[in-house]
């Protein structure tokens, strides 16, 4: 899915009456340019450290994971907490992650996955 336009590409650091990355006219972009964005599904497979008990076996520990009422937002939040406990400027998750295309977003995918442009899209740094 196609998202809305709001952002007319111009930065503090360029002209203010163009894209920073197309130099179409500010409000314009072309259409390799990279300010226009749409909605894909994507896979992630990430390594990281977790605990367990430590009599469980490895049938019990993907059992809990992958089929018990346990929370994927659970191993969620302790990915996060270890990129956020990292020492500033050092990346603990790049090394350890992949990433797959899956397909484009189709409106159920972005409902189920509570997608929402407003929310979803990350700040600009």
């Amino acid at each position: 899915m196609i998202l809305p336009v709001d952002d007319d590409g111009v930065r503090p650091v360029g002209r203010q009456d163009e894209c920073l990355y197309c130099h179409a006219p500010k409000g314009e972009h072309k259409a390799d340019c990279v300010v226009p964005q749409r909605t894909v599904v994507v896979e992630m497979k990430i390594r990281y450290v977790t605990e367990m008990p430590a009599s469980w076996t490895k049938d019990e520990i993907e059992f809990k994971l992958n089929e018990s009422s346990s929370c994927a937002d659970n191993e969620v939040r302790v990915v996060c907490a270890s990129a956020e406990a990292a020492p500033e400027n050092y990346c603990n998750t790049c090394r350890r992650t992949e990433f797959r295309f899956v397909g484009e977003a189709t409106a159920e995918d972005m409902e189920e996955m509570g997608y929402n442009a407003a929310k979803n899209r990350p700040k600009e740094s």
